[in-house]
């Protein structure tokens, strides 16, 4: 106990040696600015939610997390980077010891993230949203001989998810001290089963030190230009595979989705939107066959879903996440709502490459890859 006091009286000293260093911002018109760069380390101390009975064998204790970032901080060099309020670009090797290390194994994950700043204020300080998208590599997946145990992840290579809310505070000038709380999802998409999945909340605590440049300078741009084209009218389509049955090994079946967006851009941050969703997954058709509760035609299967749509912009990066509700579907199992989190690149003005995943409650049901076409633009 007596420590803990020592760390939080340590922590405010800091905090306060830290506002006698002042952060100046830099006009468009003076000299070049030059893009902070940083590497950090972090620590992560969670657990695995037991969202399903059977993850509750898998999860025997809280566990830690590490982590290593080379990070860029935006400082303005183009509009967008200053309406998005100079977001943070960077890339995590992560390290986790997982709850239950004789089933479960570690984990080992690579993965490009953003932190989009909420609020920021003098020195720099600021509390952020993290996002991260990338892929983890499990050393133990499910082995119908060796490992019969670990239903969470059926493969090796796995997607990886983080949503974290950070806050940031300069202790000296060329050092940041950040902590928060996040929440990480490894799956691969039900590409092979089991895949229940790991959904890991965690805190954290981590030092980022800048090794270029002069600590916070940012060009300020005086005129507020227009979105090219703030009305858009999207046609979007993803495919991808899905597993059947980890136990007598099936094999995999197309799934794919149809979208049609229609959005408003809001300035360069964001967008808002509604949509239409079709999806087709044919291995849950054949799910249905097996457990003799099929009939018609395929087609009598697709999902129609009406959603709502929002999108973070990062000049031609956007992530996007979509609440999904199913106006009609055959499978009594499936829950009306579920999520998707988009990806996209805008390649040109009209194509936009991309990735979307589609979950449910605390698992991911299906990863695809496809394209955007703006079929319609107003400016």
């Amino acid at each position: 106990m007596k420590s803990g006091k020592y760390l939080l009286f340590t922590i405010l000293q800091l905090i306060v040696i830290q506002n006698l260093y002042g952060i100046r911002e830099t006009e468009q018109d003076t000299l070049p600015v030059v893009a902070p760069l940083s590497v950090g380390f972090t620590y992560h101390y969670g657990y695995t939610i037991n969202h399903n009975a059977a993850m509750a064998a898998l999860n025997t204790k809280h566990f830690s997390t590490y982590e290593l970032s080379l990070q860029r901080q935006t400082v303005g060099k183009s509009y967008w980077e200053q309406k998005c309020n100079y977001p943070a670009f960077g890339v995590t090797f992560m390290y986790s010891e997982l709850a239950n290390p004789q089933q479960l194994g570690r984990m080992f994950g690579l993965y490009p993230y953003v932190d989009a700043a909420l609020v920021s204020w003098r020195n720099n300080n600021k509390i952020c949203l993290t996002l991260g998208l990338g892929v983890a590599y499990g050393t133990k997946p499910y082995d119908r001989f060796d490992n019969y145990k670990n239903i969470s992840y059926g493969s090796h290579l796995n997607m990886l998810v983080r949503l974290g809310l950070k806050g940031n505070v300069r202790i000296f000038p060329k050092m940041e001290l950040s902590g928060g709380i996040d929440l990480i999802h490894i799956s691969n998409g039900t590409t092979k089963e089991p895949n229940f999945g790991l959904n890991n909340p965690s805190l954290f605590l981590g030092l980022n030190y800048q090794f270029n440049g002069v600590p916070g300078e940012k060009i300020i741009h005086p005129d507020e230009p227009r979105p090219k084209y703030p009305y858009r009218f999207q046609i979007a389509t993803y495919g991808g595979y899905k597993d059947t049955d980890f136990i007598s090994g099936t094999p995999v079946y197309f799934v794919g989705d149809l979208h049609v967006n229609m959005l408003k851009q809001y300035r360069f941050a964001r967008s808002w939107g509604a949509g239409l969703e079709l999806y087709m997954d044919y291995a849950n058709v054949q799910i249905l066959k097996n457990e003799g509760k099929f009939s018609g035609s395929a087609i009598s299967y697709m999902v129609p879903s009406v959603k709502a749509i929002h999108q973070f912009h990062f000049n031609r990066l956007s992530i996007g996440t979509e609440l999904c509700y199913m106006v009609y579907h055959k499978d009594d199992k499936k829950s009306d709502i579920h999520v998707n989190l988009t990806v996209g690149y805008d390649v040109n003005d009209w194509l936009t490459a991309g990735m979307s995943l589609r979950a449910g409650f605390f698992f991911a049901d299906y990863i695809g890859i496809g394209l955007g076409f703006k079929v319609w633009k107003i400016g």
